[in-house]
């Protein structure tokens, strides 16, 4: 434990935008139609790596919209998506590797307890699409 403190620390240091992230229960992130039109959505997040990281079905508007265009905006929010601090600019990937996928997941079964291994296993039974991971790059100094 005394270890992860540390590195909290570091983090803030090196790159308070992301430290201040990776704290929010949940984030927003807004990706970008086509037309430029923003669209944001809720999620969870960890941060490891230097990086923070999502998890997402396959098949969401914010994974198709990402495909086409990694630049979003990111900023702590509440469950329901309202913007509890401002926004920053970022990147994010698209992950697909089983093993990374399974590591972000099991990252935040880590953070959100319970209540993330029950929706986990709702969406098991609801169908056998894919999750994909995403790792959203944000730069230091935002």
């Amino acid at each position: 434990m005394q270890a992860r403190v540390g590195l909290r620390k570091v983090l803030a240091v090196i790159n308070p935008e992301l430290d201040r992230l990776a704290r929010a229960r949940y984030v927003s992130i807004t990706t970008y139609r086509a037309d430029g039109t923003p669209a944001a959505a809720p999620a969870w997040c960890v941060s490891e790596g230097g990086y923070l990281q999502v998890i997402a079905k396959s098949s969401m508007g914010t994974v198709k919209r990402l495909r086409s265009n990694e630049n979003i905006a990111i900023a702590p929010c509440d469950s329901r998506g309202g913007l509890q601090g401002d926004p920053v600019d970022a990147t994010a990937a698209v992950i697909e590797d089983p093993e990374l996928v399974s590591r972000v997941e099991q990252l935040l079964r880590q953070r959100y307890g319970l209540v993330a291994r029950v929706l986990g296993w709702l969406n098991r039974l609801r169908g056998n699409e894919p999750n994909v991971a995403l790792a959203i790059t944000v730069p230091p100094g935002n």
